[in-house]
């Protein structure tokens, strides 16, 4: 009995998926130049997400402070205040039972109320990256991303490890492709992982306002 209990215990350890770092911090890039820095804080399942991001010569600024909730399942509830060439915009929401149900304001003015429910883990984009991180063992695993203003139906597949340069070195990373839709609009995307630490590496993505940029690891 003793062995079976060590075997199985051993089996769940194995199987569990590995704690969030306390911190992290991704370097923004667009163009081969450095925008912007996205500094994380975790602690016991709360993500702290600061960042700023301004494209040299431009009055283009994007800055972002946001507190999110991250269970095995995803996202349980998210409070974002975001800045668009200085202009105020904030998000809070919760999703309980797969429902998504969220309020998007223009400084105090509600600008917008989501509800939707899908049948797949609804995340916000804070909380995406360290779900997918985690879903190594899927093929192509499903999942809804609330981006601020929209709900993206997410569908991703699992490409072949491969290394990538990063600040702090080559890491081995899983290649995922990613193509998300709403009505009206579809964005693709690519996002490496590091199955083994469940953390997002690195990102490709059309951001509005700024297009395609690189977000890195460095810390």
């Amino acid at each position: 009995m003793l062995p079976l209990l060590v075997a199985s215990t051993l089996s769940l350890l194995a199987s569990a998926p590995p704690p969030v770092p306390a911190t992290l911090a991704w370097t923004v890039r667009h163009m081969d130049r450095d925008v912007g820095r996205i500094a994380f804080r975790h602690k016991e399942g709360k993500l702290h997400t600061k960042g700023k991001l301004t494209v040299p010569g431009s009055n283009l600024t994007l800055e972002l402070d946001s507190h999110s909730s991250l269970t095995p399942e995803g996202t349980s509830g998210f409070r974002w205040k975001f800045w668009i060439f200085g202009a105020p915009r904030s998000a809070k929401g919760q999703i309980e039972g797969g429902r998504l149900r969220a309020t998007t304001s223009h400084g105090e003015e509600v600008a917008q109320r989501t509800d939707e429910t899908r049948g797949v883990p609804i995340l916000d984009l804070i909380g995406f990256g360290f779900w997918l991180a985690r879903q190594d063992g899927e093929e192509a695993p499903r999942a809804a991303a609330f981006a601020g203003y929209f709900l993206y139906d997410v569908f991703a597949v699992r490409k072949d490890l491969e290394v990538i340069t990063l600040p702090l070195g080559p890491r081995k990373a899983r290649r995922w492709e990613l193509t998300a839709t709403r009505p009206g609009r579809t964005r693709t995307l690519t996002l490496w992982t590091d199955p083994s630490q469940g953390i997002p590496l690195k990102a490709h993505v059309d951001l509005d306002y700024f297009g395609w940029v690189d977000l890195v690891l460095s810390r």
